[in-house]
């Protein structure tokens, strides 16, 4: 599940990730290319590497006007209202600041536009890098309060994901963004930095950017924000389409059992282990 990415790694995890590469075993599962090349890199045997990405339940995570509806009174949109969001936690990982940076622009010139930040930490812990925190972001940049919204941890992200009009995947690392997924089963455009696997889950160069590249993210969301949701209605189901093509838990489940399988067979069992 682990990718490099822009962000430096803990000196904890580089050795845990050294001394893996050393470890006899007889298949690493990795849920992305991404990681997977990593991990070659660092000396992990490409003939015992499998790639199975993670998997959503597509029948659970769907577009639905009811929850839209549900979610957008909760946090108090007004009908007209477009609303931009990250669901991640709060780390410099995650590119909270990136975001921020990019979305401030267009809020100001945008003023039926919203932005939500949810995920943990984002109320607790008042932080996004060593330097400065996410409320001490938003006032340097000067966002209306009106116009953001943090909160914690979201429990069930296909209650609140039908609610967006887009979201963002900033992220300076990841593997297989999980929230990519989910908000495409939705029918939620979903545009984000080229970071692990997202460009593959997207499989669109027009929503993906350099990673850190502010003025590029920018574009990205501004084209998606500047389109009618109805403009949108057809790529979003397209997306839906795709994922559970490509991502559906059963292919997932499917995908391990053949694995396990394998391992059991008497050859299997006769190697390393």
């Amino acid at each position: 599940r682990h990718a490099h990415g822009s962000a430096p790694e803990k000196l904890s995890l580089r050795l845990a990730l050294w001394m893996g590469a050393r470890l006899s075993r007889s298949k690493v599962v990795f849920n992305s290319q991404a990681a997977r090349r990593t991990h070659d890199y660092l000396g992990y045997d490409q003939p015992e590497a499998v790639v199975i990405p993670n998997g959503i339940d597509a029948n659970h995570f769907r577009a639905s006007e009811r929850i839209r509806t549900e979610v957008r009174t909760k946090f108090g949109l007004s009908p007209p209202s477009r609303w931009i969001g990250v669901v991640a936690r709060n780390h410099c990982h995650k590119g909270i600041d990136i975001f921020l940076a990019a979305v401030a622009p267009l809020l100001a010139t945008n003023q039926s536009w919203c932005i939500v930040l949810a995920g943990p930490g984002m109320i607790a812990s008042d932080r996004i890098t060593a330097e400065s925190g996410v409320k001490k972001q938003i006032e340097e940049l000067g966002i209306a309060q009106e116009q953001i919204t943090l909160c914690d941890r979201v429990d069930d992200t296909a209650f609140f994901f039908p609610g967006l009009d887009c979201l963002v995947v900033p992220s300076r690392v990841e593997s297989f963004p999980n929230v990519a997924i989910e908000a495409m089963a939705c029918e939620v455009p979903v545009v984000g930095t080229d970071v692990g696997d997202l460009s593959v889950i997207v499989d669109d160069p027009e929503r993906i950017c350099p990673v850190a590249d502010v003025t590029a993210l920018r574009l990205l969301i501004a084209n998606i924000m500047r389109q009618p949701r109805e403009a949108l209605a057809e790529r979003a189901k397209q997306d839906r389409q795709r994922v559970r093509a490509r991502y559906h838990m059963d292919l997932s489940s499917q995908a391990y059992v053949s694995l396990y399988r394998t391992l059991t067979q008497p050859a299997a069992m006769s190697g390393p282990n």
